[in-house]
């Protein structure tokens, strides 16, 4: 399975209008190594030092490639983690 590649994200939450969102950002990438184990790369650290490895959205909806920062907002705002972050986790970003 060597060549698997993973997003790192970290989730904040916040309240907009009365109801509680999730902001997603991607903070790096996880490579798996071909002796086992992962490469984490991070550009930068989780204020709340939660660290989430999922995906990458591209993959998961069965287009290819993806990398590269240009394209990560809107990727960002389809991440779920099946509602483990309080908020859902499919809300627009406010930036």
């Amino acid at each position: 399975m060597s060549g698997n590649r993973l997003d790192a994200l970290t989730v904040t939450e916040y309240e907009s209008k009365g109801e509680k969102k999730a902001r997603w950002t991607r903070i790096g990438v996880a490579f798996e190594r071909d002796k086992g184990g992962w490469d984490i790369r991070l550009e930068a650290l989780p204020i709340n030092g939660r660290i989430m490895l999922m995906e990458p959205r591209s993959d998961r909806n069965g287009g290819g490639g993806g990398g590269g920062s240009g394209g990560n907002r809107q990727q960002r705002r389809d991440y779920d983690d099946g509602g483990q972050s309080g908020g859902g986790g499919n809300d627009d970003i406010p930036f």
